[in-house]
């Protein structure tokens, strides 16, 4: 009974739910957005691990922006999301419909603490399934200036049925990701 069950849960070699690494990028000097292009439809789900800064003046943070695509990136209003986050004091939410982005997590900004960025786990949820709109969810925090800290939770969701193929994420207001900044995309079996 056991060895059928164990026997159940490896499909080609490969345990269900196993990662498995498809593109890496790791920033050389300042960028405006990372991309993931040519995404084969091979997983169950994605899963993109982020740690990030951004080049905006100031102590606080910027947001970092979700856009996904079939061939090319969506920037048309076909987005929504919900945003929870709290910095120790006082929750704050907010929400979006049809928007041109997600807004999925939150990055340092250039007077934030020296060599500190943010983190985020962003899951995507069934991104290759034709017969339904792809949903989001991620989870991240950052260190403000030793003495802040910001924790979000979010969700969201791109209103299209078409795989995703190509990912993109953006600091707001085109500002960029200085060097140092890191982006791990990987698949995860079904």
């Amino acid at each position: 009974m056991i060895g059928n069950v164990l026997a159940g849960m490896f499909v080609g070699g490969a345990a269900l739910g196993d990662f498995e690494s498809i593109a890496t990028v790791s920033l050389t000097g300042s960028q405006t957005a990372i991309d993931f292009t040519s995404i084969a439809g091979t997983y169950q789900h994605l899963q993109l691990r982020v740690l990030a800064r951004s080049t905006t003046a100031g102590t606080a943070q910027d947001e970092i922006q979700l856009q996904v695509g079939n061939g090319s990136i969506d920037t048309a209003s076909n987005y929504s999301y919900h945003f929870l986050y709290g910095n120790g004091t006082s929750p704050v939410s907010s929400a979006g419909t049809s928007t041109s982005y997600v807004r999925i997590g939150f990055a340092p900004r250039a007077s934030a603490t020296s060599n500190s960025f943010s983190g985020t786990v962003i899951d995507f949820l069934d991104y290759s399934n034709v017969n339904k709109y792809k949903t989001f969810r991620s989870l991240g925090g950052a260190d403000l200036n030793d003495t802040n800290g910001i924790i979000a939770l979010c969700s969201g969701s791109w209103r299209n049925t078409a795989a995703i193929t190509h990912i993109r994420l953006k600091p707001e207001s085109g500002n960029s990701f200085p060097a140092n900044s890191y982006a791990a995309l990987y698949g995860i079996k079904g």
